[in-house]
């Protein structure tokens, strides 16, 4: 998003817990919030001010816009649901088809076939759920860094 775009959001959120924020501080707020797209952040923005007791900080701020992102993973129990949808539908007859890579990612991982031949679904859902789990936490986190090439200059050093 524009440098505009984010002085605005940020002055929406001060606004919203009336604080006053530095110029530095505020300037930190936009520098991080630069790489995000501006419809994403509006969106997390309004869901901060609506669910927030306190003043969000730059790492709320950025969870809440990966929470909004158009190419976000399904929820694990969607993705399982999808499995389970894929299975009925196709079987072993044509190759499954997801709505995120995440979901093929891990079917992948333990195995379509493994899948579709188990007698105890149950357990395969506990597989699935857990490794989905752990995968989907990591692709939001990475999603929420900050691109490298936002270093920020700290002491005269770049970091």
């Amino acid at each position: 998003m524009k440098a505009a775009e984010a002085k605005t959001l940020v002055r929406a959120l001060a606004a919203a817990w009336r604080v006053n924020l530095s110029e530095a501080t505020a300037a930190l707020y936009i520098k991080f919030l630069a790489d995000i797209p501006a419809e994403a952040a509006g969106h997390a923005v309004t869901d901060l001010i609506a669910v927030n007791k306190f003043f969000p900080t730059i790492a709320e701020v950025r969870a809440a816009c990966s929470r909004r992102r158009k190419d976000r993973p399904p929820e694990p129990a969607d993705a399982w649901l999808e499995v389970m949808e894929q299975l009925e539908a196709v079987g072993f007859s044509r190759p499954p088809r997801f709505s995120h890579p995440l979901v093929e990612r891990a079917v992948r991982t333990i195995g379509w076939r493994v899948l579709g031949e188990s007698t105890a679904i149950g357990v395969e859902r506990g597989h699935f759920l857990q490794l989905y789990s752990a995968m989907l936490a990591r692709t939001n986190e990475d999603a929420a860094r900050l691109p490298a090439s936002m270093a920020l200059l700290l002491d005269g050093r770049r970091s």
